[in-house]
């Protein structure tokens, strides 16, 4: 018997500028194979400690004859932060990605692969007009191709596959436009997350999904029924730790665990970086395009202190250019 795991998990939710980027990886385990025992099944090649980034693996790479760098699925706070580089943020995400298609070549092949429903909003947006860059941005080729296979290798052997990843890139010109239909950002956040949850899990009977708390949201009954329409939620327990949800709907039948400190479960940590992985390429798109036209100008990555320091800055070139407010920025 086997099992789909759900995990699910955003990066932007607070910032002022840059998208809201939510992402669901589908996962298939044997039946008596919990997330939490993932990491013990899949090390050494597979680990959650940032420390593997300055050490070697055990394990030794047959198809390029070398040892192999241990992957590192964690939360993506504690691989990547804010100066100190992509390049194991972004080796992890590609290798996930690479897992079951090929390793896209450049950022639009990235985002139609993962969210192809933002390629329309993108379109209109001045910063990704000209933006394509070739990926990885930061890494190898080489270290992306090692990664994948001794990702793959470890999975088979612990019986565990990925089988989908899809994101929402949520542009703040959609941010805005959303907020209209809902009443808090975080009621936002839990609908386009349902959402994706709903999309993914049409090619599945059963799942149990794996989620992060809400901007501290403890009820999801509600939002489960909206999200699933005229299903049944039946609701299990609710804690300051825990909230879980079964949700029967036509022939589905979900579990839903929202729950604190998520991305310590890998299936919740593999969404974590490919969200941060998009969101920090999509930052790449902006800084450059207003520094292209303000040289002088400090990159910002979107936070309200620095936005605004960022926004009084491009205002004189930003009225010059006619871009709207609501494209810039995020009205919450």
């Amino acid at each position: 018997m086997r099992m789909t795991h759900i995990g699910t998990d955003e990066a932007g939710y607070g910032p002022t500028l840059g998208p809201l980027v939510i992402t669901a990886t589908v996962w298939q385990s044997p039946d008596d194979l919990q997330p939490s025992e993932w990491y013990e099944a899949l090390a050494p090649s597979v680990t959650s400690t940032c420390s593997a980034r300055i050490r070697k693996s055990a394990l030794h790479d047959t198809h390029h004859g070398r040892d192999c760098d241990a992957v590192i699925i964690a939360d993506s706070k504690r691989i990547y932060q804010s100066g100190h580089g992509l390049g194991d943020l972004e080796r992890t995400a590609l290798a996930l990605v690479g897992l079951f298609k090929r390793v896209p070549k450049d950022w639009r092949e990235l985002v139609a692969g993962l969210a192809p429903e933002s390629l329309s909003d993108l379109a209109v947006i001045p910063w990704f007009a000209d933006f394509n860059p070739v990926l990885p941005v930061e890494t190898t080729s080489g270290r992306i191709e090692s990664a994948v296979t001794c990702l793959k290798e470890a999975l088979s052997k612990a019986d565990l596959r990925c089988v989908q990843i899809r994101s929402q890139l949520v542009t703040a010109m959609r941010f805005n436009r959303e907020l209209e239909r809902f009443s808090s950002k975080g009621e936002l956040l839990s609908n386009l997350t349902l959402q994706l949850v709903s999309n993914v899990l049409s090619s599945h009977q059963k799942a149990v999904l794996w989620a992060d708390r809400h901007g501290g949201r403890a009820y999801y009954a509600s939002v489960l029924y909206q999200a699933f329409g005229a299903g049944l939620v039946q609701t299990e327990h609710e804690s300051p730790e825990e909230s879980a949800y079964r949700v029967c709907c036509s022939n589905r039948t979900l579990r839903a665990v929202f729950l604190t400190r998520a991305e310590r479960l890998l299936p919740v940590a593999a969404s974590s970086i490919i969200s941060k992985y998009l969101r920090e390429l999509a930052m790449l798109a902006l800084n450059g395009f207003w520094q292209a036209h303000l040289p002088n100008l400090a990159p910002t990555a979107g936070y309200p202190v620095d936005a605004r320091r960022f926004l009084a800055e491009i205002a004189p070139v930003q009225e010059k250019l006619g871009i709207a407010e609501d494209i810039i920025r995020r009205k919450r």
